[in-house]
C-alpha cells in the first residue's frame, strides 16, 4: 500500500473515531432509560366506583437495576399521573398524601415490579366522560413516560 493510501486510511479512521468520541462526550445527551412503564385500568367504570390502576415498571436493559418502591405499593412517591378529560381539563386532586416506607428493589433484565392503587383516592371524578391517563417517572433528569390509556366514566 502506498504512503498516500496509508495516510488517507489513517485520516479516515481518526476522523471516524473523533466523531464517535465527540458524540459520546456531549453533555446534553442522555443515555436511554433502563426501564419502561406500562399502565392499565378497566376501559369503563361507573362514576364513583373504585378504579384499580396498575403501574408496571420493567427493566429493559441488559443488566440489573435498582429502583425505588413504596412498601405499600402506592405509586405516589415515584410517579406523576397526568389525567385529562376530552376538553383537556384536569379533575381535582384529593390531596391525598402517602406516608409509607420506601425500599430499593433490584430488578434483573426483563423483570418487573407493579404498583396498584385505587385511582379515585387521588382524583375526584365528578363528571362522566372519557379521561386520558398517563404516568411519568424520572430517570435522573430524564422523564420516562408510560403508555396512554383512556377510561370512560359512565353515570
Amino acid at each position: 500500500m502506498s504512503v498516500l493510501a496509508r495516510l488517507l486510511l489513517f485520516a479516515t479512521i481518526a476522523a471516524a473515531l473523533g466523531t464517535v468520541a465527540a458524540q459520546a462526550a456531549h453533555p446534553d445527551q442522555q443515555p436511554p432509560a433502563p426501564f419502561a412503564i406500562e399502565i392499565s385500568a378497566p376501559g369503563k367504570t361507573l362514576l364513583g366506583a373504585p378504579l384499580p390502576l396498575q403501574i408496571k415498571l420493567t427493566n429493559i436493559s441488559n443488566k440489573n437495576i435498582i429502583v425505588g418502591q413504596d412498601m405499600a405499593k402506592e405509586p405516589a412517591f415515584f410517579y406523576s399521573i397526568n389525567v385529562y378529560d376530552a376538553q383537556g381539563g384536569e379533575p381535582a386532586s384529593t390531596n391525598r398524601h402517602c406516608h409509607g416506607n420506601l425500599l430499593e428493589v433490584e430488578l434483573a433484565p426483563g423483570k418487573s415490579i407493579q404498583d396498584n392503587t385505587d385511582f379515585n383516592d387521588w382524583f375526584e371524578f365528578k363528571r362522566p366522560g372519557k379521561y386520558t391517563i398517563q404516568a411519568v417517572r424520572n430517570n435522573g433528569k430524564t422523564p420516562v413516560w408510560s403508555n396512554r390509556i383512556t377510561v370512560d366514566f359512565i353515570p
